[in-house]
């Protein structure tokens, strides 16, 4: 049997990028949609990913279908602007379901099998705002929900550890992303540092198949 993989957010711009990349080397693809489209390159799987019980679900059919889960790519989220000052505590709330209560309800039943299993590399999305709080004081509610996906991975990475498993967490931190909706945002910008999804799906696809352990240690930074 092949491999699998799973991404979450497969309709966007990364999740679509890094489907067609795994698939394009052979693995089997299920991706998540918020709704069902016309012509899909991969298994589609309508998913709401706030809902618990739906995430346990669908991670529970994919395991039953096809035996083992080796990577997954968890690509669902979004930015907010505001400063301390413009930030209330709704804001927080909104940005930390958008950005980390997706990415835990898929995480927590992923990894539980990559331990059961004992290898699989799990990619969490964060951002230089999540990493770096300097650069997150204009935009504090995404900063703060980008910063809990650097906190899970490492506490996931510890139990790995603890259970002298093979399974990871790699916590890709991506400058800017080509995209039509960041060129449409930041038409006057410099693109020449910008990583195209597709070089982010290459590099993500590199990481696990080589299972890379470099000086970043479990963390891929790329376009800076």
């Amino acid at each position: 049997m092949g491999s699998t993989l799973f991404v979450s957010g497969a309709a966007g711009n990364l999740g679509s990028a890094v489907a067609a990349y795994f698939s394009s080397h052979g693995y089997t693809v299920y991706g998540t949609v918020s709704k069902t489209s016309e012509a899909p390159s991969f298994k589609e799987l309508v998913l709401d990913a706030t809902d618990e019980a739906q995430c346990n679900a669908t991670i529970a059919a994919i395991i039953q279908e096809s035996t083992q889960i080796n990577a997954a790519v968890l690509t669902i989220g979004g930015f907010a602007m505001g400063s301390l000052e413009e930030t209330d505590y709704a804001s927080i709330e909104k940005q930390i379901t958008l950005n980390f209560k997706t990415a835990y309800l898929l995480a927590k039943p992923l990894f539980l099998h990559f331990l059961e299993k004992g290898s699989g590399t799990l990619f969490l999305i964060s951002s230089c705002a999540g990493t770096d709080p300097s650069a997150a004081t204009g935009v504090v509610a995404y900063g703060l929900s980008k910063a809990l996906i650097v906190d899970l991975a490492e506490l996931l990475n510890a139990l790995a550890a603890k259970k002298k498993s093979a399974a990871r967490v790699v916590v890709v931190v991506p400058g800017t992303i080509d995209t039509p909706q960041n060129r449409a945002a930041m038409p006057n910008a410099d693109t020449g540092k910008w990583i195209s999804p597709q070089n982010l799906a290459k590099a993500i696809f590199e990481e696990h198949s080589q299972n890379l352990k470099s000086e970043q240690k479990n963390t891929l930074k790329l376009g800076f």
